[in-house]
């Protein structure tokens, strides 16, 4: 599973790869949002996984027009 945390405007977001590229996700605002990255990975494994499902029912997310977040 590939995640990637965002930013659309002022509003923060979190996707799930579909497939090689392919993103969708929820925003904060979103009904469903499952929480933020760092917060899903201290829950661990079951939450991942419940994450990963209900994301890629989500919007399909244009890499180009969001930030993505740095970890590093």
């Amino acid at each position: 599973m590939r995640f990637i945390s965002f930013k659309s405007g002022s509003t923060t977001g979190l996707a799930v790869a579909v497939r090689d590229s392919v993103f969708h996700g929820l925003l904060t605002s979103d009904a469903g949002y499952p929480g933020d990255l760092v917060d899903l990975l201290r829950k661990g494994g079951g939450a991942i996984r419940d994450a990963a499902e209900t994301l890629s029912r989500g919007a399909e997310i244009d890499l180009r027009a969001v930030e993505l977040h740095d970890f590093s």
